[in-house]
Parts: C-alpha cells; sequence; structure tokens
C-alpha cells in the first residue's frame, strides 16, 4: 500500500513538473494572456491553477486551429480535385472525338484535291488530246453531210440541221478540248473561294463589324456581349499545308469556336493561336485564363508556403485556395460544355467536305462524258 502512494505521488510531481515546464515555455508566469477577440484579458491574481488553464488553452489553440484549417483545405482539395479530375477526363475524351472528326475532314479534303489533281484532270487531258487531232476530221465529214442533206432536201422533206449549230458545236468542241483541264480546276478554286467569301461574310455579320452595314440585326446583340465564353478568335486556314486550295471553311469556323488551331490537330497544321508544344487538348485552353489554366491546375492548390507566409493568415490562405479550386473546377465544365455545343459545327465540316466532294465528281464524270458526247453530236 505504501509503494502505491509513492509511486502515485512521483506521478503526480511529475505531471506538475511537465505543466509548469509548458508555463515556463508558453507563457511565463506574472504574464496575463490577452485575446482580440475575447471579452477581455483575464486576472488570475497570481492563481497557479488559473495560469495553467490558460497556458493549456494558448496551445490547444496553436495546435488545433491550424489543424482545422488543414483539414479544410484537404476537405475542399479532395472534393474540387475529384470534379477537376472528372472534367479533365471528359474533356480528353470529348477532344479526341472531335479532334478525330475534323482530322477525318481534312482527309476527305485531301482525297478530293488528289481526285482532280490525279484522275480527273489526267482524264480530262487525256480525252482531250485524243479527240482534239479528229475535231477537224469530224468538222469536214459533218460539213459534207450537211452538203448532201441540202440537196437531199431538195428532191425529199428532210429535216436538215442548221448550219450555226454545226458551227457552234464545233467552236465549243475546240473551246473544251483547248482548256477543258484548266477549266475543270478553275471551277474547284472557285467553288473553295466562294465559300471563303460567304463563310466571312456571314462571320462579319454575326459579330455585328462596322463593314456589315448599320441595319445589322447581329450588331446589336454582338455588342452588348460581354461573356468571354461566347467570343471566339478569327478563324484562319488552318490545314493549306494539306490542301493548297484550301479556304476557309467549315473546319476552321469549327477550330475558332474551340479556341483552337491546325497544329492542336495536326502536325503540320498552321499555328495560328502561337507558337508552342503539342498538348493533349488545345494549346491555349492550359495558358492563363483558359478553361484548364496551368496556374490554377491541383498541383498548385496549397498553403503555407507562400513567398510572405505573415502577409495572410492561415484562414485567409485557405479561402483564397479555395477560390481558385472554384474557378479551375468551373473552368473544366465550361471546356465540356463547349466541345458539347461544337458536335454540330464538327459534323458540319465533315459533311461540307463530302457534298464537295460529290460536286467534284460529279463535275469530273460531267466533263468526261461531254468530251465523248461532243463529237457524235
Amino acid at each position: 500500500m505504501l509503494s502505491m502512494l509513492v509511486r502515485r505521488k512521483r506521478c503526480l510531481l511529475r505531471i506538475v513538473l511537465i505543466l509548469l515546464v509548458l508555463m515556463m515555455i508558453f507563457s511565463p508566469l506574472g504574464t496575463l494572456p490577452v485575446h482580440a477577440e475575447g471579452p477581455g484579458p483575464v486576472d488570475c491574481h497570481g492563481d497557479l491553477l488559473c495560469e495553467l488553464g490558460q497556458v493549456i488553452q494558448n496551445v490547444a489553440t496553436t495546435i488545433i486551429t491550424p489543424l482545422q484549417q488543414w483539414a479544410r483545405f484537404t476537405a475542399y482539395a479532395g472534393l474540387y480535385g475529384v470534379l477537376y479530375s472528372f472534367a479533365l477526363t471528359a474533356a480528353q475524351i470529348m477532344w479526341s472525338i472531335a479532334k478525330a472528326l475534323i482530322t477525318v475532314g481534312v482527309q476527305i479534303e485531301v482525297l478530293a484535291d488528289w481526285i482532280i489533281s490525279h484522275f480527273f484532270q489526267p482524264m480530262i487531258s487525256m480525252t482531250g488530246q485524243t479527240f482534239k487531232p479528229i475535231v477537224g476530221i469530224f468538222f469536214f465529214v459533218a460539213m459534207v453531210l450537211l452538203g448532201i442533206s441540202y440537196v437531199l432536201a431538195a428532191l425529199v422533206k428532210l429535216n436538215v440541221v442548221s448550219p450555226r449549230n454545226m458551227i457552234l458545236w464545233w467552236i465549243a468542241g475546240a473551246f473544251f478540248f483547248s482548256t477543258g483541264t484548266s477549266l475543270y480546276a478553275s471551277m474547284r478554286n472557285l467553288s473553295q473561294a466562294l465559300n471563303g467569301v460567304f463563310y466571312a461574310a456571314a462571320l462579319s455579320t454575326i459579330n455585328g463589324s462596322p463593314s456589315s452595314g448599320p441595319n445589322n440585326p447581329f450588331g446589336k446583340m454582338a455588342a452588348d456581349d460581354s461573356s468571354s465564353d461566347t467570343h471566339m478568335p478569327t478563324p484562319c486556314n488552318n490545314f493549306s499545308a494539306y490542301s493548297p486550295s484550301a479556304k476557309l471553311g467549315g473546319a476552321d469556323i469549327a477550330m475558332a469556336y474551340l479556341t483552337a488551331d491546325g497544329f492542336d490537330v495536326l502536325k503540320n497544321g498552321k499555328q495560328c493561336m502561337g507558337g508552342s508544344i503539342p498538348a493533349t487538348m488545345p494549346r491555349s485552353w492550359y495558358l492563363e485564363g483558359g478553361y484548364f489554366d496551368a496556374l490554377a491546375a491541383p498541383e498548385t492548390w496549397r498553403i503555407g508556403d507562400t513567398e510572405c507566409p505573415t502577409c495572410l493568415s492561415l484562414a485567409d490562405q485557405v479561402d483564397n485556395q479555395i477560390k481558385v479550386m472554384q474557378q479551375a473546377t468551373n473552368g473544366g465544365f465550361s471546356a465540356v460544355a463547349r466541345l458539347f455545343q461544337s458536335v454540330p459545327l464538327v459534323w458540319f465540316a465533315i459533311v461540307e467536305q463530302l457534298i464537295s466532294l460529290c460536286i467534284i465528281i460529279a463535275q469530273g464524270l460531267t466533263f468526261i462524258s461531254f468530251a465523248c458526247a461532243i463529237l457524235p453530236e
């Protein structure tokens, strides 16, 4: 029994010594703690237990408050980190699909140029070179047959072909066999140029450009639009390296709407948004103010290591970081919405190139058929 009392006294003495050391470290005896936000200083009047309680309260406040702020920061960082990762993954998948579809549209345009230069132009040229020497022979035979028809018309009733029609057909044939190849190519260039003019005029009207006139119905709306999400850079010819005859088209409009350029899709695409290294999504999205601003990515979400840690309290640092998290997450979901809204533009770019390809094939077959049909006529 006596040994147990001795052990208890020793344990109590150790606790008192530890508390005295803590008081000496954090709040020397005789110093009254003052709380800026409390009701006022607490006067312990030399009461050891009161001063000990104040020391314990200060120590608890010093330890628990940072833990609370750290827990709040960690909770928000975890929540917004999951949302940001979801938006980033969804945007990457949707951009991969949009990129593949735009590439298909460019490939169709390249195919159309190849068909023009390597199939129809050689075919039209070969047809012209083949039939051009015998045009004169056919014209001579036609003149002889016309003379015979006039002689027979004096004896029997015949429907004689007008010499004017025969001469016009001969002139048309001679002109076609001489300029058929260049005429066919110029029709493609004319179609591309008209597309560019129409697109430029439509964009000028929608953007409320002064050149579109004072009665522009979209001018007032464009002037009142203060949202950066609805604005897009001026479209440019992104894929001229692959299709020299290409002018402003549907793919360029879709790229401008996504604030991207040809380099974001293909290696030799034009860098209309400025030079940079390729990225998994449009490069402009990672710049300051972009959808996935690199300066606001989750890797930058941290507290306690600012250049001036004494300038802001820990609570203010956490509040600022939460705002950054919200902006970054909102930007990610804005990118997903932008990609979803661009789906009709991307599909329109493909349909546009398919229609152009069909027109090219129809024109080529028409030219070849005309070359074969003009001689019997």
